[in-house]
């Protein structure tokens, strides 16, 4: 029996899709013959009294509190899985040969490249994670446009690299293709830093409501920078848009299923799981025409140049006005390619491999 420790990120850091791709993995290492797996995230030590972490909080807990717990040799296992690269440095407590990282995008490396303009302290923390990444035996990525990067910028050997993209929980198949609701809305879910390009988003959202005046926006997952919020007040658009936090993926699911879009205008993205999850339930996607989205929804998306925001609200009033939604067999391509058994499998036989090699 191989036992596989998977690392996962403190829950306070509240990183919705980091949380999900540790759950699920150990979840399905669980399932496979010959595996016992074991999911690491202890609580952090210094909140108080059930208050959010504060930064400074949460990087204690990061840097010093796992690294102490982890290395206090009370986890016994065959293989260290850490389920998110920008914890890469606690790769670092465990033996080269026994340890692998999950590296979902290089932006926690970025600082380290040419021209980036980072603070000293950005990037003497990109360095540690560096570190921590190439330490390991094995390092696994979700998409071939994130293999490429790691291999443009020379971060790790191609020979390390194992592909194993992410998955599609539960909570997101099987549900019957709906209409979108009445009143309309769009949906956005992910974080609201400059990457997502929040901006465009906004006003696109205000461009489609002169003609369709009673569609809402709903925003899963992020908080909104000045910037946004002042945009939102000074085009009268509060009322029209509902910012929601900390659901669950069954209320995720819904929201999906009753979207009239899924609009995902980033900038940049590691691999892009509201676009499977929506296509799952059946929501019609139009995203940003980048590398990683075509390689991850291929033609169950519809494209977007990066800030013609004509260009994205012509796509949505045409979606508006004929509630097109992606086809049966569009939403079973797309399940039958992201599966989370077929990830598991994919990181356990690299390991078994790795032992394999040891041996």
């Amino acid at each position: 029996m191989t036992r596989i420790a998977v690392i996962a990120d403190l829950i306070e850091e509240k990183w919705p899709s980091m949380d999900l791709a540790a759950e699920q993995l150990a979840t399905h290492l669980s399932r496979l013959d010959g595996v016992e797996s074991v999911l690491i995230r202890p609580p952090l030590r210094v909140t108080r009294h059930g208050r959010p972490a504060s930064t400074v909080q949460r990087a204690l807990g990061r840097f010093v509190q796992l690294p102490i717990e982890l290395s206090a040799k009370s986890v016994r296992a065959d293989y260290f899985h850490v389920a998110d690269h920008s914890y890469g440095h606690l790769a670092l407590l465990f033996p080269r040969d026994r340890v692998g990282v999950y590296c979902h995008d290089i932006d926690a490396y970025r600082a380290l490249l040419p021209g980036s303009g980072a603070s000293l302290s950005r990037v003497m923390l990109s360095r540690l994670l560096l570190r921590g990444l190439r330490h390991a035996r094995v390092v696994f990525h979700s998409t071939a446009t994130v293999r490429e990067e790691i291999l443009q910028h020379r971060l790790v050997p191609e020979s390390r690299l194992v592909q194993a993209p992410l998955g599609i929980a539960t909570e997101f198949i099987g549900l019957s293709v709906e209409r979108a609701t009445n009143p309309p809305y769009l949906l956005h879910v992910g974080t609201c830093i400059p990457r997502k390009n929040i901006e465009l988003l906004l006003e696109v959202f205000a461009h489609v409501r002169r003609r369709f005046p009673r569609l809402q926006l709903v925003q899963i997952g992020g908080q909104w920078t000045d910037t946004q919020r002042d945009y939102v007040k000074a085009r009268g658009l509060a009322p029209h848009i509902h910012q929601k936090r900390g659901i669950s993926r069954d209320e995720l699911a819904s929201l999906y299923a009753g979207a009239s879009a899924m609009i995902l205008p980033s900038l940049a993205e590691g691999f892009g799981v509201p676009v499977i999850e929506a296509l799952a339930c059946g929501a019609p996607v139009i995203a940003s025409d980048i590398p990683v989205f075509r390689e991850v929804g291929f033609e169950g998306v519809q494209f977007c140049s990066l800030n013609d925001v004509g260009e994205w609200t012509r796509a949505i009033e045409s979606l508006l006005a004929t509630g097109a939604r992606p086809s049966n067999e569009t939403r079973a391509r797309i399940r039958a390619r992201y599966s989370w058994d077929w990830q598991a499998q994919t990181i356990r036989d690299a390991y078994l491999k790795a032992k394999r090699a040891r041996e």
